[in-house]
């Protein structure tokens, strides 16, 4: 029959309860089995079986009182609320292990915005490099039209 809780959180609620005796009983409560049930999920995960060496006395002792004790003054008997155990401490991630992915993420795009400057600053490299060779080839014509008046010039003087 499989229990209402994990066996980790078994354990983890009884290293964590003040009256580990009274523990142990509200673990079998919670999960409905018996307390010799907790008792070996507790010792197969490390917790000396020694410990529940006065446990095992005192229910011994109660379940004889029991059977000694009439009907009615079992019943008189007040209940007793089971003690409230906060669950396991719940991890909280590493902030640099946040930070990384973020840091990741805002470098990649700027490394992106970056690439996307660099293409438009090529085109503009490309379009000043056709109009200095327009420039050049206009400055060539001049010149060969000043080297052309100048020559008619000298010949026209001699």
């Amino acid at each position: 029959m499989a229990l209402a809780m994990a066996n980790d959180e078994i354990v983890v609620r009884y290293k964590q309860a003040k009256d580990k005796g009274a523990q142990v009983k509200i673990l079998a409560d919670l999960n409905a089995c018996p307390v010799e049930r907790i008792i070996g999920i507790l010792t197969s995960n490390g917790i000396d079986s020694r410990n529940f060496n006065r446990l095992r006395a005192k229910l011994k002792k109660e379940a004889e009182q029991k059977e000694d004790k009439p009907e009615e003054e079992r019943q008189k008997k007040p209940y007793k609320k089971p003690e409230i155990i906060p669950g396991p401490p719940v991890e909280k991630p590493d902030p640099e292990e946040e930070s990384v992915p973020k840091a990741f993420e805002v470098l990649f795009n700027r490394v992106t915005e970056l690439l996307k400057q660099k293409a438009e600053v090529e085109k503009q490299r490309e379009t000043i490099v056709e109009e200095l060779a327009q420039i050049d080839v206009m400055l060539n014509r001049i010149e060969d039209y000043i080297a052309g008046r100048s020559g008619s010039d000298e010949s026209t003087e001699t």
